[in-house]
Parts: structure tokens; sequence; C-alpha cells
């Protein structure tokens, strides 16, 4: 195999990927990004909590928020949290976070103690949470309340795992957008 062979073969894994997952992460993408739409809309803040290995993805996120790309719009009031494995109680979240406010818990393969910590802060300040990532030891989608959001990413090596959880988040956040500026209703 060659290396133009060799990267056309990633390239149409990652076709493969997101048209194998459309059709079970569009619905509660759509779901987060009304709540999205509707908490911003509101003067509710985004906070966005990852795991360490998925912080450049929630950076990436936020700083997408702030600065829109493609759009003219203002920027969203979004917040990214750097969370320490360790840092489960007193979690920063848990003074910062007001009634309302969406909690975006970003993480890997399996929930860390620091996305555990998040999802508990959104429910003691009654705040909507969105949590994507998978969840492969059933530990933190049994936790979830009914007004929670839960984007079930399916169980993929961590590299295909990043991948799709950015492109996750690159759809959301355009979906929000086109709500917000009216695009789509």
């Amino acid at each position: 195999m060659d290396l133009i062979e060799a990267i056309s073969d990633r390239f149409s894994l990652l076709q493969s990927l997101y048209r194998e997952t459309v059709d079970s992460l569009a619905p509660a993408l759509a779901v987060a990004a009304e709540r999205l739409a509707e908490a911003v809309l509101a003067g509710q803040r985004v906070w966005v909590v990852s795991d360490p290995a998925q912080r450049h993805l929630a950076a990436h996120f936020v700083d997408r928020l702030w600065f829109p790309s493609e759009k003219s719009r203002p920027p969203f009031a979004a917040l990214f949290l750097p969370a320490d494995q360790q840092a489960t109680d007193n979690h920063p979240l848990s003074v910062l976070v007001q009634q309302g406010d969406p909690i975006i818990a970003l993480f890997g393969t399996t929930p860390s103690t620091m996305a555990e910590a998040a999802l508990q802060v959104g429910i003691d300040a009654d705040c909507p949470v969105i949590a994507i990532g998978h969840d492969g030891n059933d530990t933190l989608w049994p936790r979830l309340r009914g007004t929670d959001i839960a984007i079930a990413l399916p169980d993929l090596p961590l590299a295909l795992h990043d991948e799709l959880l950015l492109f996750t988040l690159h759809t959301l956040t355009e979906t929000w957008e086109a709500i917000l500026l009216g695009e789509i209703l």
C-alpha cells in the first residue's frame, strides 16, 4: 500500500464512521442544540468540562463558540473549566454554575471521576447536563435525569473516538447557530 492509498483509506474509514453513527446521534444532537439555544436566549452561561484526555477538544469547542468561523453572530457565553482527574470533592464548577446553566461534559471511552463530579454538580444545581462520550461501564448514563441529554458515542479506539467527538461538537455548534440565526426551526 502506498501513502496515498493509506490516506484515502483513512478518509473512507471516517466517512463510514459518520454514516454509521448519524441515526443514533442525530436525535440527541437535535435536542441538545435546541436546549443550548434556549439557554443562550435566556442569558445562561454554558459550561464545558472534560476528561483530561479530551481537554484539547473542549478548548477548541469553546473557542468555536466564542469566535464563529463562518457565521456573523455575537460570541456565546461559554466557558471551559479545565478539570483535574482528582477534582471530585469541591469541584470548582459547584461555586461557579448558576441554576439553569447548561453543563456539557465531554469524556473518553470511560467517564472519569471528573465527568461524574460534573454530573453531580449539574444535578445539585438543577442544571441541564449534556454528556457526550462513551460510557463503557454504564456508570454515567443511569445517573442522568430525564431532562439531561446523553450523546452516546460507540465503543471505539481513543483516536477514532476523539475524531467522532470533534465532528459531533462541530455538528452541535453548527446546528445551534442555525437555530439561533433562524436558519432552521
